[in-house]
């Protein structure tokens, strides 16, 4: 069960160990989908998915330390590195084509992998936005890989989805269950290898293919854009209120937009317009290259957020004049 309090924004006792139906239900549908052709690549995935489940789990009944789940974390990353071989190869960035050493691929798998499990845990604060983000994330990302006849990874991505979406009949306000840590560390670390597997994918079509996007990155950046900003938002806001960036608090996008007294479905809607948002910018410019598309989404993203302080910011200064800005 989560308890409301700390850094809780629910009122009430509530289930929190959504993530296991999630789980079982990918798996399921992950095998009955799957070509027995593709079995032997698909059972590989499982046992690479049973640590972030079994660490989900564990933290969500005992509470584990950060460094805990940073190692198990740690680990996933390395097999999916040596045991599934997807990584990240090169920069694919401004047509710089400079292959790796196995050494620096593994630095930047290992930090991708982190970086996305992490920052999907990090918005899984209010009802509904974890799973209406990582279930649009991931129909987009099995769409393509459907229509590029990547069929592995389109099931894989279609059974994710599909158990999120059953889960999301729950998890909407006023939700009945969470998914946890065993439904964040899980979703998150598919999400990075869908992400990791699509920029290689989309790497090596042909330039005049149908489905090509000229910015593999960038498009990845996007189709994750929600839980990307929140995580660089809140270092910037910690670092520049001169907290620690691993100090945790309630100032994510999520915690932000209900202060502005909205509803859990109503900031859920926002940032899904946002997601959208960018994820259509992707799309329409998917023929411009690295520098264009990464400078409107640094620019788009920034304006974002400063609107966010400003509403923020006379919001607190209708409701209290005297507060201090460090406050807020």
């Amino acid at each position: 069960m989560a308890h409301p309090g700390r850094r809780r924004i629910h009122k009430k006792v509530t289930p929190s160990l959504g993530g296991v139906a999630i789980f079982f239900g990918f798996t399921i549908g992950s095998l009955c989908f799957t070509d027995q052709t593709e079995w032997s690549n698909t059972f590989f995935f499982l046992p690479v998915l049973i640590i972030p489940f079994i660490i989900g789990l564990l933290d969500d009944l005992i509470h584990l330390k950060p460094l805990a789940k940073l190692i198990a974390q740690w680990i996933t990353a390395t097999l999916i590195f040596f045991v599934l071989d997807i990584r990240l190869t090169s920069f694919y960035l401004f047509s710089i084509d400079i292959e790796f050493p196995t050494a620096l691929s593994y630095l930047v798998t290992l930090m991708t992998i982190v970086l996305i499990t992490n920052s999907l845990n990090l918005i899984d604060g209010i009802d509904g936005l974890a799973g209406v983000f990582s279930f649009i994330a991931t129909l987009i990302f099995g769409s393509w890989f459907f229509f590029t006849e990547n069929y592995q990874y389109a099931v894989l991505s279609f059974a994710l989805a599909g158990g999120i979406l059953a889960f999301l009949f729950q998890n909407w306000e006023p939700s009945t269950i969470f998914m946890g840590d065993t439904g964040s560390l899980v979703i998150g670390t598919l999400l990075a290898i869908l992400m990791i597997q699509f920029i290689n994918v989309n790497h090596s079509l042909n330039s005049d293919h149908i489905l090509k996007f000229n910015s593999s990155v960038g498009t990845a950046i996007c189709v994750m854009i929600i839980p990307l900003i929140d995580t660089f938002r809140i270092i910037v806001i910690r670092l520049y209120r001169n907290i620690s960036p691993f100090k945790a608090d309630k100032r994510h996008i999520h915690h932000a937009l209900i202060r502005l007294n909205l509803s859990h479905s109503q900031a859920v809607f926002i940032l899904t317009l946002v997601h959208v948002f960018f994820i259509g910018l992707a799309i329409l410019f998917r023929n411009i290259g690295d520098t264009y598309l990464f400078a409107a989404i640094i620019f788009l993203a920034t304006i974002f957020c400063l609107i966010l302080e400003k509403f923020l910011a006379d919001y607190y200064a209708r409701k209290d004049p005297q507060l201090k800005k460090g406050e807020i």
